[in-house]
């Protein structure tokens, strides 16, 4: 009789860890598909104290290095956005980003040669490479007598 029992705990036990693997498994599938946001994102000349200072969308080429700030919400566990900076259509950089809270502030930067005037765009990708937001901006070649745009703001 104790052989019995002791057979149905252990069956009782196998069928818990059965369960509770299970849940483990939704939880996180649930967590894949996670739906984080961009609740804002700005380019700028620098972050301070996890806050952009002088933003803008025109720079000048003489700035060096321009920033993208972004501010995510809605993540419900640890995940990952990229930054995919691209130069008149050529990706120039990538810069993979943790995301580890349901209200995270993140950021990257570029370092930019005067040569690169044009149009660039920054996508802010999900983990799976699907698009959550573009920003576009400009880097304009200093005019003589005029102030460079993205300085002295």
């Amino acid at each position: 009789m104790r052989e019995l029992i002791g057979f149905k705990r252990g069956l009782l036990a196998a069928a818990a860890v059965a369960v509770v693997g299970l849940g483990a498994q939704d939880v996180a599938a649930e967590g894949a598909g996670q739906e984080i946001r961009v609740s804002r994102a700005v380019t700028c000349l620098d972050v301070q104290e996890r806050e952009p200072v002088n933003i803008d969308s025109v720079f000048s080429n003489q700035v060096g290095q321009v920033f993208c700030y972004t501010h995510i919400e809605g993540a419900s566990e640890d995940t990952r956005i990229e930054h995919v900076w691209l130069h008149e259509g050529e990706e120039r950089g990538r810069v993979s980003l943790p995301v580890r809270s349901p209200n995270w502030r993140t950021w990257s930067s570029k370092r930019l040669l005067p040569s690169w005037t044009g149009q660039w765009k920054i996508e802010v990708r999900r983990a799976d490479g699907s698009v959550l937001k573009t920003l576009e901006f400009a880097i304009t070649e200093v005019e003589t007598g005029s102030p460079p745009p993205g300085l002295n703001r």
